[in-house]
């Protein structure tokens, strides 16, 4: 089993590798409402642009991370060589025209409409929707609409303020930059290799459960059988699917 899914990926890999790359349309673990430009950056269609804004990232968190930087101060320096760097380029431009062409660099043109009224119209139309529907979903979770979705809401806010003891809210957007930059392209790449240990993985766990849940489901019937006469048809009533799950097995 072990060399089936060896030699597997290791097809996979040289078939990857020998492909020429290709635009990747849509990548699966990625949210739809995600613009064009951040998918197609995410997908790395570009390979270079990509490229430098992750190595970009994981050199702007490692410095948030260790200390080296606070947020603020690495702003300001990232600022600050901006624009050193733009003004020795525009200076030397000016400086050596004769030598680079009066094409090299070109002054800014300024008064034109960036934003007009149709720019924002358009957007507005598209935005809409989804915030009258963020607010109606907003509305669900304040009131309580749904009891299985508030319950859910719980657990993952228990499970954030955990989390909030482990690592710091930087650390956490910065695994949520990792996973976003490698998990789904690496999934578009590998997908059948993945998806077989995947399965062979689920197939596993399920022959392991199957008898832990049966002792479980036993021990529910000999509980409903010790509660008080008054409260069994409610508990059986509401415990009817696990029990007969029961007398199936």
């Amino acid at each position: 089993m072990v060399q089936g899914v060896g030699s597997t990926i290791s097809t996979g890999v040289v078939a990857n590798s020998n492909s020429p790359l290709k635009k990747v349309e849509y990548l699966t673990w990625i949210p739809t409402w995600f613009p064009r430009k951040v998918h197609d950056l995410l997908a790395w269609n570009n390979v270079y642009l990509s490229t430098a804004l992750f190595l970009a990232g994981n050199l702007l968190f490692l410095l948030l991370l260790l200390d080296k930087f606070s947020l603020l101060s690495l702003v300001s320096y990232v600022a600050m060589l901006e624009l050193a760097l733009s003004f020795v380029f525009v200076k030397c431009s000016n400086l050596f025209v004769g030598f680079l062409g009066s094409d090299f660099y070109s002054p800014p043109s300024l008064g034109k409409p960036y934003i007009t009224e149709e720019y924002i119209s358009q957007q507005l139309d598209q935005l809409i929707p989804l915030l009258n529907k963020a607010i109606d979903e907003w509305k669900k979770i304040i009131f309580c609409t749904d009891n299985r979705r508030t319950l859910k809401l719980c657990l993952v806010a228990y499970i954030l303020a955990q989390l909030g003891h482990v690592m710091s809210f930087v650390s956490l957007v910065y695994l949520c930059f990792l996973y976003f930059f490698t998990v789904p392209i690496l999934y578009h790449t590998f997908q059948e290799p993945v998806d077989h240990i995947c399965s062979l993985t689920v197939t596993v766990a399920h022959e392991y459960w199957l008898p832990i849940q049966h002792q479980l489901q036993l021990r529910l019937q000999k509980l409903v059988d010790c509660c008080p006469q008054r409260i069994r048809p409610i508990l059986s009533q509401h415990l009817q699917p696990l029990l007969e799950k029961t007398k199936t097995q």
